[in-house]
């Protein structure tokens, strides 16, 4: 039996315009050319037992296709999207395949229970929790650039983070960066543009942090309180002259 040989296509995420998907040397998964994840370019033919569901129907998302996080089968591993955002493949053949995989899902157990009268706290796995130095950052740090490696050499970059809606999410991060923030606070900043932009918001939950962190890496990016900075250098200040008046001549 001869297997069809994957060929991937044009990037489908919003204003790319990439054609064809190049995989990087240090990220299979993720385009050389337009640096988004293998899941947002077109894929022929599609293994419906691995991915069983298509394109992501989310305004401005672009996912060609849907697979499940590991953590979550209903949740795509590539755009964070649910499963119910994502089309069904047209074809018969693909529908049979598709409902032969659910139904084997079904008889093995491997899909999530919940239990109606225990919700379940959602949770999420932040790949890289990133921390500026600076209180306003001017770029963003790409992996395998001498700013990466920096920030990794200083404990800036943290991995794997998991996170769920019932935690203390302020005081978990914090207690990650606690030595390098000096006791100062820490901020959001968004990722969805080609700069760093502090992100304003009146309280800190789950929703906020999920809705920055970046599609295709799952970064997340803060840094320190400059509100908090200003405070601590205000008291400084105003210690040292409190001890300068009170010199005795």
């Amino acid at each position: 039996m001869t297997l069809s040989i994957p060929i991937y296509g044009k990037c489908k995420t919003y204003t790319c315009g990439c054609q064809r998907f190049w995989p990087k040397n240090y990220a299979n998964n993720e385009c050389f050319f337009c640096n988004h994840v293998i899941g947002f370019h077109e894929l022929f033919p599609v293994d419906t037992l691995e991915f069983p569901y298509g394109s992501c129907n989310e305004p401005e998302c672009g996912c060609q296709w849907f697979k499940n996080q590991p953590l979550d089968n209903l949740q795509c591993i590539y755009c964070d999207h649910f499963e119910g955002f994502h089309s069904n493949w047209e074809t018969p053949i693909s529908n049979f395949i598709r409902n032969a995989h659910a139904a084997t899902r079904r008889r093995t157990g491997n899909f999530p229970t919940y239990n109606a009268d225990k919700p379940q706290a959602p949770a999420l796995i932040i790949n890289y929790l990133i921390c500026f130095e600076k209180l306003l950052p001017n770029r963003f740090s790409k992996e395998g650039t001498a700013f990466w490696f920096h920030l990794q050499a200083k404990s800036l970059i943290k991995e794997n983070i998991e996170i769920s809606q019932t935690d203390e999410l302020y005081n978990i991060i914090h207690n990650l960066f606690n030595e390098k923030l000096n006791d100062q606070g820490w901020i959001l900043y968004s990722g969805s543009s080609g700069l760093p932009r502090k992100v304003i918001y009146n309280e800190l939950s789950f929703n906020l942090i999920k809705s920055n962190i970046t599609k295709a890496k799952k970064k997340l990016y803060i840094g320190p309180d400059i509100v908090a900075a200003e405070i601590i250098i205000t008291v400084t200040a105003h210690a040292v002259i409190t001890v300068i008046k009170n010199r005795k001549p």
